[in-house]
């Protein structure tokens, strides 16, 4: 992410006027921020995580811990103007209401100003059957055929939009207030290929439905006849999509007695719903290792893989569960 970020940095640093200001709205700990200042940009984050913010601004990223509202854009309309650029990454889909959030951009951006934010793909989660994307955090699934009929409503426009990998497909969004922009050949290709995939007919959700059933049955197919096997099976992912498919699939303790994760704060506790003890994964690299390992984090895959070599060459096996269920 801190890659993507930087790269960002530089991609919108060639538009950027010199003496810019951009706010980002879901800062984090202020990454991109950081990356954006060192192109000569003055920098505000909005984030309504209190630890996360503290570090920010112990950092010397200014950082405002609030939720991003009307109110909250004029009140950074007081203190530093309007923005020439905000951005966004994988928070507009969690925000229940969006209207005052638009109503808050649209006031905060400058009339040449540009709205750059990145979400999760609708059609990439429906072609490649991402059920575990379908959670609590995640109130809206965007296809630039919604998005253009919702930001139309708040004076903003699309003008390109790009594909890119994060979180397992996601897209990248440029908007302006400038009504009369013309539109990117690569954004019109978009639109036309969500047109010719149906995205906005209700026949495309059924659909998914049933394919996804039919995934997490060949899941399910596929761990019981490792069971009968005698083999050890694990989960890799102790995350949001991770309890997802491992409720789902109905993968209790009997079949899947672990979940490995990497991140320290996790360790100890357990999956909601399934309740399996989430353990580090330094049990990869020892003689306890599990037999197979189901991906739930299956977006970091590459990464998991290469972090964890020598597991493999012990004889040990990864699921990769979406779309289809594969060993590698």
């Amino acid at each position: 992410m801190v890659n993507h970020f930087n790269s960002n940095a530089r991609e919108f640093s060639k538009f950027l006027p010199k003496k810019s200001f951009v706010v980002e709205i879901g800062s984090n700990d202020g990454s991109f921020l950081k990356a954006i200042e060192k192109k000569g940009a003055s920098i505000l984050g909005v984030d309504p995580s209190v630890n996360v913010s503290k570090k920010a601004n112990e950092n010397k990223i200014p950082t405002l811990n609030e939720f991003f509202s009307e109110k909250v854009a004029e009140k950074i309309i007081q203190k530093h103007g309007q923005a020439d650029l905000i951005f966004s990454s994988n928070t507009l889909a969690h925000i229940r209401n969006m209207h005052t959030v638009l109503k808050g951009i649209t006031k905060l951006l400058k009339d040449d100003g540009r709205l750059i934010f990145e979400v999760h793909y609708l059609p990439d989660l429906i072609n490649k059957l991402q059920y575990d994307m379908i959670y609590h955090e995640h109130e809206y699934y965007y296809s630039l055929l919604s998005l253009n009929n919702f930001l139309t409503k708040f004076g903003l426009k699309i003008y390109d939009a790009k594909k890119i990998p994060i979180h397992g497909g996601s897209i990248q969004v440029y908007t302006t207030k400038n009504m009369n922009v013309n539109q990117t050949p690569r954004l019109l290709k978009l639109i036309k290929l969500e047109k010719e995939q149906k995205i906005d007919k209700l026949k495309t959700y059924h659909v998914f439905n049933n394919s996804i059933k039919k995934t997490r049955d060949d899941l399910q197919k596929m761990i019981d006849i490792l069971k009968k096997n005698k083999k050890t099976v694990m989960g890799y992912g102790a995350s949001g999509r991770g309890t997802i498919m491992a409720n789902y699939c109905k993968l209790n303790v009997k079949k899947m007695k672990f979940v490995i994760d990497d991140a320290p704060a996790k360790i100890g506790n357990y999956l909601p719903g399934t309740h399996q003890e989430i353990i580090s994964s330094e049990i990869l690299r020892s003689d306890k290792g599990p037999d197979y390992v189901i991906l739930f984090a299956w977006s970091f895959a590459n990464e998991i893989v290469n972090k964890n070599k020598e597991y493999l060459k012990s004889g040990g096996k990864f699921i990769i569960p979406l779309p289809n269920p594969r060993i590698i």
